[in-house]
């Protein structure tokens, strides 16, 4: 198994737990969904999902950006360190005590611990925790840093979760 599948699983283990709650606070909410890849496809393909009439399968989403190093050791484990986002589609007329209230309380946070908490328990990791995460809270996410010269990150207005530097260490044994 490859990390990418790792990544996909966890996220289908995370939308399993949390839909009913998610629902409960949105109704529109139809899954946590997963995509994977340069920051500009990910871009593209929630545009032809906005085209092709599925704008409610396009957030919540957890993003998992190439190009991510990975060490090979002797003993069968590989260490990665990885750069994701968890994002949600938000009001740009929101205040950040609003965008707490309205998005990362109910919607981003619980996404985000139960992510942690799957992938800390994934078969994959037999024991192995992540060795550091940096987490931060981007309210109408508009970085230039993901995207070099855009100046909001994706083509819908979001509030995210972003995660870098999240280094993993799996044993491949096992996948």
């Amino acid at each position: 198994m490859i990390i990418k599948d790792i990544i996909k699983d966890v996220v289908s283990k995370v939308s399993t737990d949390l839909l009913s709650q998610l629902q409960t606070y949105d109704s529109t909410i139809t899954g946590v969904h997963f995509m994977n890849g340069h920051p500009l496809e990910i871009i593209n393909r929630l545009v032809k999902r906005e085209q092709n009439g599925m704008q409610y399968d396009k957030y919540p989403l957890v993003c998992l950006f190439h190009d991510f190093p990975e060490k090979s050791f002797a003993d069968g484990t590989i260490e990665a360190t990885l750069h994701l986002a968890i994002c949600r589609a938000t009001d740009p007329n929101l205040i950040a005590d609003e965008r707490y209230e309205k998005n990362f309380k109910p919607v981003l946070y619980p996404i985000y611990e139960k992510f942690i908490d799957r992938l800390i328990h994934h078969k994959s990791f037999l024991g192995y925790a992540p060795k550091q995460t940096i987490k931060y809270d981007r309210l109408f996410w508009g970085s230039d840093k993901l995207v070099k010269g855009q100046a909001n990150v994706f083509n819908d207005y979001l509030d995210a979760i972003e995660i870098t530097n999240l280094t993993i260490k799996l044993n491949t044994l096992v996948c």
